[in-house]
C-alpha cells in the first residue's frame, strides 16, 4: 500500500470531486465534500456530516473510495437522490426502497448501454 497520503492529500481529492477512505473503515464507508465544503460520511445506508477525529489528521493511509459494486448514483446540489446498486439494492435519498436485479439491469442497460 502506498504511503504518505495525508489528510492534505485528502482534502485535494474531495475538492476534486473524489470520495476518500481509510482502510480500516467500513468497506462502503467513505467522506464526500458537501456543501459550503463541509466533509460528509456516507455509507450504503445514509450519510451525516463527518467527525474528524485527531488519528485521522496525523494518517498517512487515506485512499481513493472505489465502491464494492458497480452503482449508478443520481445526485442533486451534491447530494445523493438514487443510487442503483449491482446487487439489485434500489435507495432513494439513501434509504434502501426495493431489490430487483432485474430493475436495475434494466436501467443500467437504459443508461450506460451495457449489458450484464
Amino acid at each position: 500500500m502506498e504511503k504518505n497520503k495525508t489528510f492534505n492529500w485528502a482534502i485535494t481529492q474531495l475538492r476534486e470531486g473524489k470520495k476518500v477512505r481509510r482502510p480500516m473503515w467500513a468497506e462502503d464507508s467513505y467522506w464526500v465534500l458537501g456543501v459550503d465544503e463541509k466533509i460528509e460520511w456516507h455509507n450504503e445506508y445514509r450519510y451525516d456530516n463527518a467527525t474528524v477525529h485527531l488519528n485521522q489528521l496525523e494518517a498517512t493511509d487515506w485512499e481513493i473510495y472505489r465502491p464494492t459494486f458497480d452503482d449508478i448514483e443520481f445526485f442533486v446540489d451534491n447530494k445523493p437522490v438514487m443510487k442503483l446498486s449491482e446487487n439489485g439494492n434500489i435507495y432513494i435519498r439513501n434509504r434502501l426502497i426495493w431489490n430487483d436485479k432485474e430493475v436495475v439491469k434494466g436501467m443500467r442497460y437504459l443508461l450506460l448501454g451495457v449489458k450484464q
